[in-house]
């Protein structure tokens, strides 16, 4: 068994996110998991909003938005020592990403004229997702 799997294997033993790792401050989230997990937050937003029919452009502030938060977030969470779990798998940081991944789909739903479902949507998936995303991956 090399370093990284018994590392990993030590972590999930001990009820840790294999993802995350150890620094004076506490735990930090890699960069390239903080990307992937915004990009499949924005994918998410992106999905639901074409399935609502929201206007593209809407659409695609919303998209980038919910990305652009969940990265920002997850910044401030490895500044700010957020990453530690006060739960089993979930963080503060986590926790955060509910908000993040609905923030600006929620500011763009209100600019909508659409029923209340097709303006919720996006704002709904966008945080789930977001919140999911970043405990499984993160």
């Amino acid at each position: 068994m090399n370093f990284v799997t018994r590392e990993l294997s030590t972590r999930i033993a001990c009820g840790q996110s294999p993802a995350r790792s150890s620094h004076e401050g506490g735990a930090v989230i890699g960069w390239r998991l903080i990307l992937e997990a915004a990009a499949i937050t924005g994918l998410a937003v992106a999905l639901a909003a074409g399935l609502a029919r929201w206007p593209a452009r809407t659409a695609l502030v919303a998209t980038a938005g919910a990305f652009a938060v969940v990265v920002a977030w997850r910044a401030v969470g490895n500044e700010a020592s957020l990453n530690e779990d006060f739960v089993h798998l979930i963080s503060v940081a986590d926790c955060g990403c509910l908000i993040a991944g609905a923030l600006v789909p929620g500011v763009m739903a209100a600019r909508v004229s659409l029923a209340t479902w097709r303006r919720a949507l996006p704002v709904v998936i966008g945080g789930l997702v977001g919140f999911v995303i970043n405990v499984v991956i993160l």
